[in-house]
């Protein structure tokens, strides 16, 4: 028995994959954008990529440079509808972050059982992004699919200030470094609350440390 069933969902996201290549491109001529051990990220199925939240420039950025990838995102931005209409063409996925949104986690565990690759910030809100706090849907979705989950360390997306303000100017440099996927086999309901606890606990760490090592490489005062 596996659960739940999310045989009648729809997957996927033709539009965002149009807009990919051109947002790609554009977000590299007007940052300098460096990429690190892509290598390490699996080259086929499904994939949790669990990325730390510094800034407003993080998701958009996210969903530009991962192919086939959907992310989640907080539902306060559909209230504004005509922005709300356009995420959901994107394949974006509202979430309420204060609450179990069983409907979010339907939909993104029927995109992981269709190969598709998702986006998620376990910190859930921006802040120091040194995932100190992270939220356990990552360890449940990853146990429920068996999707690898590759931690993923953004640096420079925000400078000091907030709002627009903390977005980096032209030209400055933003590191994107890929850990090593974490592999999480899949578990048959019942998947009991102690063992998603200790998954989170184990993923939080190895995300956290990897944030550090990207910082300590990438972090101001590096080579380019």
């Amino acid at each position: 028995m596996s659960l739940p069933d999310t045989s009648m969902l729809r997957t996927g996201a033709p539009l965002a994959d149009r807009l990919r290549p051109p947002l790609n491109w554009l977000i590299r001529r007007v940052w300098r954008v460096r990429d690190h051990h892509l290598d390490r990220v699996p080259t086929d199925g499904p994939v949790i990529f669990a990325i730390n939240h510094v800034g407003l420039l993080d998701g958009p950025m996210a969903v530009a440079l991962i192919p086939d990838s959907q992310a989640m995102a907080k539902m306060e931005l559909w209230k504004n509808k005509a922005l709300g209409r356009l995420l959901t063409a994107l394949g974006q996925i509202p979430v309420d972050r204060w609450q179990t949104d069983t409907g979010a986690i339907r939909q993104c565990i029927a995109l992981l059982r269709d190969g598709h690759r998702l986006v998620i910030f376990p910190e859930s809100h921006r802040g120091k992004g040194d995932f100190e706090n992270f939220k356990r849907g990552t360890a449940y979705l990853a146990m429920v699919t068996g999707a690898p989950v590759v931690p993923v360390a953004l640096v420079g997306t925000a400078v000091g200030g907030t709002g627009l303000k903390s977005i980096p100017g032209p030209g400055q440099f933003i590191d994107v470094m890929y850990g090593r996927a974490i592999a999480v086999e899949a578990q048959e309901w019942p998947r009991t609350a102690g063992e998603v606890t200790e998954l989170t606990e184990r993923l939080r760490t190895i995300c956290a440390q990897h944030v550090q090592q990207a910082r300590r490489e990438c972090g101001p005062g590096t080579a380019p």
